[in-house]
């Protein structure tokens, strides 16, 4: 029972996975055209990369605990 629910969850995370790159890529190919017209060609490219490698920046403060 504990190995079935293990792929279970296994199989859960691998599909949230694959969403998230799914949104990702939807997400760069819809602002494309709203980006590179103001940013120019070489900042677009570095936000791409930026957000390739997971850099982003922080939409709210961070509070220390």
């Amino acid at each position: 029972m504990r190995e079935q629910h293990s792929s279970v969850r296994l199989l859960k995370t691998f599909g949230a996975q694959i969403y998230n790159q799914i949104v990702t890529v939807a997400v760069q190919l819809a602002l494309l055209p709203l980006l590179l017209p103001c940013w120019g060609p070489k900042q677009y490219g570095d936000w791409l990369l930026l957000s390739a490698i997971g850099v982003e920046r922080p939409t709210r403060p961070v509070v220390a605990r």
